[in-house]
């Protein structure tokens, strides 16, 4: 089958088809809202499966396995660089606060929060801020240095419970145990 063969218009004949277009499209704005009003009630629901599966995640697992990630802070700041992992991966009554502070400085002596490795056989052991462990909303536990650096005093702070009331948070089921 061939097609018909094409028809140039003529100037009046465009006019006329560029009219009935625009007519067309002025008639049926509803489409366009339409679609617009669909995406925006997708996307809200997307976004409400998501909230609702991570506080249904925050309320209903077990303790245990929410109490399995640690973040190690910078400083004495939730909002300062922080870096976040598993606490551990075997028997859950291993889970203890000296666990997530001996990872906590672990990741100090490696450099991930200082100006670089620490050589504990022949740096200054103050390179390493005395850690207070404290427990997030979600049963987590959050580590931080009990003092800003550089001035870092050896000692840990005279009252974790306070220090970690500050922040927002509940003290952790250790106080802190890592003096260097």
């Amino acid at each position: 089958m061939t097609p018909p063969p094409r028809r140039n218009l003529s100037a009046e004949e465009r006019d006329q088809l560029r009219r009935n277009i625009l007519t067309f499209a002025a008639a049926h704005p509803h489409r366009r809202r339409a679609r617009r009003r669909l995406f925006g009630i997708l996307t809200l629901a997307v976004v409400g499966a998501v909230g609702l599966a991570g506080t249904a995640w925050v309320v209903l697992s077990p303790p245990d396995v929410r109490g399995r990630e640690v973040s190690c802070y910078q400083s004495a700041d939730l909002n300062s660089k922080s870096i976040t992992g598993q606490l551990y991966e075997g028997d859950p009554a291993d889970l203890t606060g000296s666990t997530a502070i001996g990872q906590c400085r672990d990741l100090w002596e490696r450099g991930f929060f200082g100006p670089g490795p620490i050589d504990t056989q022949t740096d200054h052991p103050d390179l390493v801020p005395p850690l207070v462990l404290c427990q997030q909303n979600d049963l987590s536990f959050a580590v931080f240095p009990a003092h800003p650096a550089p001035a870092i005093p050896a000692e840990p702070p005279a009252d974790p419970t306070t220090f970690c009331h500050a922040l927002g948070l509940e003290p952790g089921p250790v106080h802190p145990t890592s003096t260097p």
